[in-house]
């Protein structure tokens, strides 16, 4: 393993759950304890700006499919940017394509856009 590309593509492989941390301890020749503490830091960050962007959808889901929607949202979507608030740009989308899965309605999918698009005013 040489390259900045190759490093981060095997490092969104092991955060989608494609490769397991040992193998990607392997590939890029780092221990394994230092894997899981960026894994944790960026499955946090991940969670920490979906809820900084989507306010009202956490408490009206309630947390036990708030949480399972940030985990499934985490793993499809590994962050690819520096910037915290980018994370949560494709939850929209997601939602959308998760819908039936977790029973979400139209109205939370409206609601999720409301959001979104109250933040990118906002900010």
């Amino acid at each position: 393993m040489t390259g900045l590309k190759q490093t981060v593509d095997t490092v969104h492989r092991m955060l989608r759950g494609e490769i397991d941390p040992d193998e990607a301890s392997r590939l890029l020749k780092a221990p394994r304890e230092r894997l899981a503490v960026y894994a944790d830091f960026v499955r946090r960050h991940v969670k920490t700006a979906l809820e900084k962007n989507y306010t009202a959808l956490p408490p009206l889901l309630g947390p036990k499919t708030w949480n399972a929607l940030a985990d499934d949202y985490f793993m499809e979507n590994p962050p690819t940017s520096y910037e915290l608030n980018a994370a949560a740009e494709g939850f929209r989308g997601f939602l959308e394509k998760r819908a039936s899965a977790y029973g979400l309605t139209g109205f939370h999918r409206a609601l999720a856009e409301l959001e979104w698009r109250e933040w990118v005013a906002y900010s």
